[in-house]
């Protein structure tokens, strides 16, 4: 993995906070949804259940072939997402439901050709939101650093890969052991309720609008592109 190049405190949070919005959609919340936190706001997730994203060191046909035998379902096309490894199944129908999603990451989890599988979501033109391992974290202030240590070894399974993210003090990017990303999503929700955390927020995969794109000429450094 390449070192992330220094830059300053501020441009890597903007950055941050500038892909976290590409993902806070304008749908009502409802208790059955799947959601993250926009710092202490709980916002909606889209759930599709078409497609499923993944990271493997299988080539397309092989992860076509693997899908189909394990899920009985039929797979559309496979393309490459990004990320390392990191692949876009779309189904020819949708599964059933939401349990039918679930059930399906669960199964898919337990086959060691996977390192993570995470469901898929949408923003409002329809265009794949995923997850990733990482969550990206950041205490209250310095005297909660410890407190959010605690929090992190009781709610999280996984490892701490850096406690200064884009340099700032206090910010940590979690790495979570669960192959299911409903799982890692869950335990984020977790940190996220908890007192010693500003926010704590999946690190999304998304596609930005290039409409959008800003005018800080820095953008193109940005860790998350």
């Amino acid at each position: 993995m390449q070192a992330t190049p220094r830059r300053s405190r501020d441009t890597v949070r903007w950055s941050t906070i500038a892909v976290a919005a590409i993902v806070a959609l304008a749908f009502p919340v409802r208790a059955q949804d799947d959601a993250y936190h926009y710092f202490k706001e709980r916002r909606i997730l889209k759930l599709d259940a078409k497609r499923l994203a993944m990271t493997t060191s299988r080539d397309a046909e092989a992860t076509r072939d693997l899908i189909e035998r394990t899920l009985a379902a039929r797979v559309a096309r496979v393309s490459r997402w990004f990320g390392k490894d990191a692949l876009l199944v779309e189904f020819m129908e949708p599964l059933a439901d939401r349990a039918a999603v679930v059930r399906a990451i669960e199964f898919l989890a337990k086959n060691g050709a996977f390192d993570f599988i995470s469901p898929v979501f949408s923003d409002a033109p329809g265009r794949p939101i995923t997850l990733s391992r990482d969550t990206l974290a950041r205490a209250v202030n310095p005297s909660e650093s410890a407190a959010a240590v605690e929090a992190i070894d009781a709610h999280w399974t996984g490892t701490i890969e850096d406690h200064a993210f884009g340099d700032m003090e206090h910010a940590y990017r979690l790495r979570t052991a669960h192959r299911n990303g409903f799982s890692a999503l869950a335990e984020t929700n977790a940190l996220a309720g908890h007192s010693a955390f500003m926010f704590a927020e999946p690190d999304f995969v998304a596609c930005a609008d290039p409409c959008l794109i800003p005018n800080d000429p820095l953008f193109a450094g940005q860790w998350a592109l």
